[in-house]
């Protein structure tokens, strides 16, 4: 394994040990697309994705893939797991619409951010974003992007939503289509450093008041008297940043788990 899995602690491995893909994905049968197989088809996941092409889904097979790639709007991704496939390098997502979906692998990038979201509605799952050298995740634009059961530690960043020239709404049983990021069932921790205020989302380049919906995610132990938006967020922007749970509460018990999720309650929800 290369350096990436030796940064990736033990305890980490443990964690994502069990997290397997059983064709998540059924496509409308009336719709044409192909299964693009790294590397059965393609020596590299660059090469599938200059192929890729309406809705067809590359699949990657357990291995160590050094290459960043810009994948085709709407063109799914799915690795075998988040202990099997690992991405050293950037991935970035531009103009992708709902029901996109990238899922299963590991990423981790030394020289940038790991995951770039350009105005994009893709949902990402079950994946592990690790020792990004800038923000694990970065969401660029107008994007309603759903982060769901990852691990996202180790980086500059771990969140980082900005540039966006709209005021988001969050994901909730009165907004049922949202206009801004949802982050859930995910561990967000150690990024940005060790004190009261971690970086795990940070807001920047934002010229209106902007929303993201979270609800049982892992945010890591802090000292008592951390606030949770010190828990989470910083802010670089004009106006106050929203955190909301996605019944509009402010209950820690639905904001804030206390203990890290397991990849035995990341199921595939389909």
């Amino acid at each position: 394994m290369k350096m990436l899995r030796l940064m990736l602690p033990l305890a980490l491995i443990s964690l994502l040990l069990g997290c397997s893909l059983d064709d998540p994905y059924e496509p409308d049968p009336e719709v044409s697309y192909r299964n693009l197989l790294v590397p059965g088809d393609y020596a590299s996941i660059a090469e599938a994705v200059a192929e890729a092409e309406g809705l067809d889904t590359i699949r990657v097979a357990p291995g160590d893939f050094d290459e960043s790639f810009t994948l085709p709007p709407n063109i799914s991704l799915f690795g075998a797991a988040a202990d099997l496939t690992f991405i050293n390098g950037k991935v970035t997502i531009v103009d992708s619409d709902y029901g996109t979906r990238f899922e299963g692998v590991c990423i981790s990038n030394g020289a940038g951010s790991g995951l770039l979201l350009v105005d994009s509605h893709v949902q990402v799952a079950h994946c592990c974003i690790v020792n990004c050298l800038e923000a694990g995740v970065e969401i660029v634009g107008n994007s309603a992007s759903e982060i769901e059961g990852c691990h996202v530690t180790g980086n500059e960043t771990g969140v980082l939503i900005r540039d966006a020239s709209q005021a988001g709404h969050y994901w909730d049983g009165q907004h049922l289509v949202g206009s801004a990021p949802r982050i859930t069932g995910s561990n967000l921790f150690d990024n940005g450093g060790e004190g009261l205020e971690a970086v795990n989302i940070e807001f920047r380049n934002i010229s209106q008041p902007d929303t993201v919906g979270v609800g049982d995610n892992y945010w890591g132990d802090f000292p008592a008297g951390a606030t949770n938006a010190d828990r989470t967020i910083l802010d670089q922007k004009d106006g106050s940043p929203h955190l909301n749970g996605l019944a509009d509460t402010e209950d820690d018990t639905v904001l804030f788990k206390p203990q890290p999720h397991h990849p035995l309650d990341w199921e595939w929800d389909d």
